[in-house]
Parts: structure tokens; C-alpha cells; sequence
């Protein structure tokens, strides 16, 4: 069995191994992309080979996959185990120990996105000053969305983001470029309602 899988199976020398392997523990938010869908995972165990991740939708051993964190450049994997809601990635090469640490570590968010945001599209109501704006959401992620709107948007302030199937969100502008919109939410969304969310409307 590779290595990679037994060590985050268990084992007898588990222990062992993982020191042995494991670069350490994280709990880090990111996107395994395939071929057929992309769905937003929590990274967990990480080191230069490989990457253990807890799931929201099911991934298949053998797929080839890019996994994204933060704003940092997809790594190409393979899935070579995948079991309940977690499942194990073997990278293509080794990860440079550098960018191995910026994946394990969070940046500064004024700086870098820490959490990635996945593409999709969805109808969208923007409602900020009095005004409301209907339009189509791009991304979104546990921490913000961006929104495509029928017309432009101020470029700051508080607003509140509409989408179909789930709760209000209240946010706050960032930034308005023609008539894209970036916000960011008032409270985080769980990676679980984001997940769901979006399984729902890939079977919809």
C-alpha cells in the first residue's frame, strides 16, 4: 500500500510514519478541481508528497486533480485513496519546502486570499443604499463572493447578497469594477453550507 495511504489509514508504526512524513498538521480551506467538477475540501495532514483532505463531495481513486489553497498556484495530484469523507492525494513531484509552508500557514489577508474561491453561476440580488441590483454570482468562497450586476454598484458599504436556496448574507462592498462587484461576508460561511450549496446545484 503507498505510503502516503497507509499513513493516514493507520497502522502499527502510524505514529511513526506520519512524523516521519507529515510536514504537520493543518487545518486550511481549499478546492480539489478534476475533470468533472470541483468541489471545496478542508486540507488537513501536508507534506512534500502528498495531502490528506476531508471532503464534501466524493472523490474517486485514480482521478487526476488540482488542488488550490489560498491564492497559490494549483498542484496537480492524483487521488490514490479516498474513504467516507477524506481522502489522500499524491502530488506530481515534490512540493518545494517554501511553498509547502505558505500552504500551511495563513497570510496576511490584506495581503493574500486565504480562503480560494470556487467558480460558479448562480442569479444574484445585491441590495446596498436603497438601491437593488440583480446580476449573477461568479465566485464564492467561506469568506466573500463576486458578483456580476445589471448595472454599477457602489464601490464600498454595507449590502445584502441574495441567493437562491439560501439565507441572506450581509456583507460589505470592497470593490466595484464596471459591474463586477467583490464582497465580503459579514459572518464566514462553513465550508459544510458551501459545499451542500453547491452539490445541490450541480445536480440541479
Amino acid at each position: 500500500m503507498n505510503q502516503l495511504v497507509t499513513g493516514a489509514l493507520g497502522g502499527s508504526n502510524f505514529h511513526e510514519r506520519r512524523g516521519r512524513r507529515r510536514e504537520t498538521l493543518v487545518l486550511r480551506i481549499g478546492i480539489v478541481e478534476t475533470k468533472t467538477r470541483a468541489t471545496i475540501c478542508l486540507v488537513r495532514n501536508i507534506s512534500a508528497e502528498g495531502v490528506q483532505v476531508k471532503t464534501f463531495s466524493s472523490l474517486k481513486e485514480g482521478d487526476q486533480a488540482v488542488l488550490r489553497v489560498g491564492d497559490e498556484l494549483g498542484i496537480s495530484a492524483c487521488v490514490v485513496w479516498s474513504r467516507d469523507q477524506f481522502a489522500g492525494l499524491k502530488f506530481h513531484g515534490k512540493i518545494p519546502r517554501e511553498a509547502l509552508l505558505r500552504l500551511s500557514q495563513k497570510r496576511d489577508q490584506a495581503r493574500r486570499r486565504s480562503s480560494p474561491r470556487i467558480e460558479t453561476a448562480a442569479c444574484a440580488v445585491l441590495r446596498s443604499g436603497g438601491r437593488t441590483y440583480t446580476g449573477l454570482l461568479r465566485d464564492i468562497s467561506t469568506t466573500g463572493a463576486k458578483v456580476q450586476t445589471n448595472r454599477t454598484a457602489p464601490s464600498n458599504g454595507p449590502a445584502i447578497l441574495e441567493l437562491p436556496n439560501m439565507p441572506q448574507q450581509r456583507c460589505f462592498i470592497r470593490w466595484s469594477e464596471g459591474q463586477e462587484v467583490g464582497v465580503s461576508f459579514a459572518a464566514p460561511l462553513s465550508i459544510e453550507i458551501i459545499a451542500v450549496w453547491l452539490e445541490e446545484r450541480s445536480y440541479s
